[in-house]
């Protein structure tokens, strides 16, 4: 029971670390497409675009400029 308590806060930082920043940018990018198909819909016609995001690198989720 101890080495589980002890591998909690170990836990929490992958969590937080590479989950949470992945999961962030699959919403972002599932918003891009709901904008997307909402703009076709209401123009009836397919809407091609190239999108460039300036999205910072990170290591472990902390900004590297």
């Amino acid at each position: 029971m101890d080495d589980l308590i002890g591998a909690l806060p170990f836990l929490f930082l992958i969590i937080v670390f590479f989950i949470i920043p992945a999961i962030t940018r699959q919403q972002r990018g599932a918003e891009l497409e709901r904008r997307f198909a909402r703009i076709q819909r209401k123009r009836k016609s397919r809407v091609i675009a190239i999108v460039h995001r300036q999205e910072p690198m990170g290591l472990l989720g902390i900004p590297v400029l």
